[in-house]
Parts: structure tokens; C-alpha cells; sequence
């Protein structure tokens, strides 16, 4: 298993494809397509088997006040059904 670190800007179409189709099957909406409460991510973590995209986190960088904040968001942390409880 892979795991790459992959900004936002650098998502290749074929990216989010696999991370829209993950979504949709690790959970019970697919949130019309888009990200969690369709927002934008700075970073993601893909996991990857081969080619197949097994596990997925995100987290972004939030402003408070002046200041820009490195938050990790716990939203789409998603592993393929197929994948969970121990299966490899």
C-alpha cells in the first residue's frame, strides 16, 4: 500500500474521480458529488492499492483572526467497505 500527500491544486481529474467514487461508497450520500458540506480541501492523504484508491483524508488551513491555522478536519476520512475489519 501507497499513501501520497497531495495538495488541492495538484488533484488530477482521475483524483477526483476515485476520491468522489470512494466517497460514495464509503458513505450513505455521496454529498451530490462534491466534498463534505462542498468545501475545498488544502491536503489530501490517498492510500492506495495498486491503482485502486482504498483510503482517503483531507485536512485545510483555516483563518482566526490574522493568523492561518492548519486544522485537521476528521470529514471523508473514508476506507473502501471491502477493505474494513481487517480485509486486505
Amino acid at each position: 500500500m501507497q499513501v501520497d500527500r497531495i495538495p488541492e491544486w495538484a488533484l488530477t481529474a482521475q483524483d477526483e474521480a476515485q476520491i468522489a467514487d470512494l466517497l460514495a461508497h464509503a458513505f450513505p450520500t455521496d454529498f451530490g458529488g462534491r466534498s463534505f458540506f462542498q468545501q475545498r480541501h488544502h491536503l489530501r492523504l490517498l492510500a492506495r492499492d495498486g491503482d485502486r484508491l482504498v483510503g482517503h483524508m483531507q485536512w485545510r488551513a483555516v483563518r482566526l483572526g490574522g493568523n492561518l491555522i492548519t486544522v485537521v478536519s476528521l470529514a471523508e476520512v473514508a476506507t473502501d467497505p471491502a477493505r474494513r475489519g481487517g480485509a486486505s
